[in-house]
C-alpha cells in the first residue's frame, strides 16, 4: 500500500482535514463482494462546473466518471447515487468532517426506478470520529463512520427502504461501505446487500 503525501493540504473552503483526496493521479481500488467486482478510480485533474459548483473528474475502470469536491468541512459527489435505484446523475452531501458523534444531516434526492419517480429522504449521522478501523485485513486510523438511513414515500406511506454504513479515512478516502436496501413487499424496488472495500490506494 502507498504512502501518503500531502494529506494536510488545505482545500479552497480552508479546512486541513481531507477525507476524500483529490490530488492528480491518485487512484482507489475498490473490490465489491456479491458481483464480485473490481474497480479502480482515478482523479484525472480534469475539473468541471454542476449546478454551479465546481468538481473534479474521477474517472471509473469499469463505468462512466464520478465527481467529488470538498468546499470546506463538506464533502460531495456527484453520480449514480448507490442505491440502485437510478443511473440519473446526483448530487449528495455524502460527509460533513466537522461534526461530533451523532451529529446529523438530511437530504432529499428524486430518483427514478422501473419508470416510477420517488423522492429518497436521506438521513445521515456520524457513527464514530478519530477511529481505527480493521478492513479486508487493513487497519486505517483516523476514521469517521457515517450512518445512512434511506426512506420513501410509496403510496401516501412513509417507508424504510435501507442504511448504509461508510468509513472514510483522512489522507485516504472511502475505506469500506456496507449497504442493504430491503423494501416491503410491493414497493416494487431492489433488494441490495452488499459491502465495498478498499483494496490498494495511492494518493499522490
Amino acid at each position: 500500500m502507498a504512502g501518503l503525501s500531502n494529506c494536510k493540504k488545505k482545500n479552497e473552503g480552508g479546512s486541513s482535514a481531507n477525507f476524500f483526496p483529490l490530488s492528480t493521479g491518485s487512484t482507489w481500488t475498490y473490490k465489491e463482494n456479491v458481483a464480485n467486482v473490481t474497480y479502480v478510480y482515478t482523479s484525472t485533474g480534469r475539473d468541471t462546473t454542476i449546478s454551479g459548483r465546481g468538481y473534479k473528474v474521477i474517472s471509473n475502470s469499469i463505468g462512466p466518471n464520478v465527481y467529488s469536491t470538498q468546499v470546506g468541512s463538506d464533502y460531495f459527489r456527484y453520480g449514480a447515487l448507490n442505491t440502485g435505484l437510478s443511473s440519473a446523475g446526483i448530487e449528495e452531501l455524502f460527509l460533513k468532517d466537522n461534526l461530533a458523534v451523532n451529529g446529523t444531516w438530511s437530504t432529499q434526492q428524486n430518483v427514478t426506478y422501473n419508470g416510477t419517480n420517488y423522492v429518497l429522504n436521506l438521513n445521515y449521522r456520524i457513527l464514530e470520529i478519530a477511529a481505527s478501523k480493521t478492513f479486508n485485513g487493513r487497519t486505517y486510523n483516523n476514521v469517521i463512520g457515517v450512518n445512512l438511513d434511506i426512506a420513501t414515500t410509496v403510496s401516501g406511506f412513509s417507508v424504510v427502504l435501507g442504511n448504509g454504513k461508510f468509513y472514510y479515512a483522512n489522507g485516504i478516502g472511502m475505506v469500506r461501505n456496507e449497504l442493504a436496501i430491503n423494501p416491503p413487499a410491493g414497493a416494487g424496488l431492489p433488494n441490495i446487500s452488499q459491502n465495498t472495500d478498499l483494496l490498494t490506494y495511492t494518493i499522490r
